[in-house]
């Protein structure tokens, strides 16, 4: 939340918070109902492995998204103040 909120201009912030917690609820009732139909198919064991690694590489994906986007930043201010 807080880089959501340190990227967003004041006057702009209701709106995108609300956004984002529509699209989060929005996605966390689709998960379930794919879920619903999938777990027949492949069983709770296999889908909670599944889901757990998709979790594991979006974090992975975005932590190091968020470690270029700092280097970048830091290299940014470095030739502004040369």
């Amino acid at each position: 939340m807080t880089l959501i909120a340190a990227s967003t201009d004041n006057l702009v912030q209701g709106r995108v918070f609300s956004m984002f917690h529509t699209i989060r609820s929005s996605l966390l009732a689709l998960s379930m109902m794919v879920a619903g139909f999938l777990i027949p198919v492949l069983g709770p064991q296999l889908l909670g492995i599944i889901g757990g690694s998709v979790i594991l590489l979006f974090s992975i994906l975005y932590a190091v998204l968020i470690r270029r986007n700092n280097r970048t930043e830091q290299n940014g201010s470095e030739y502004r103040a040369a």
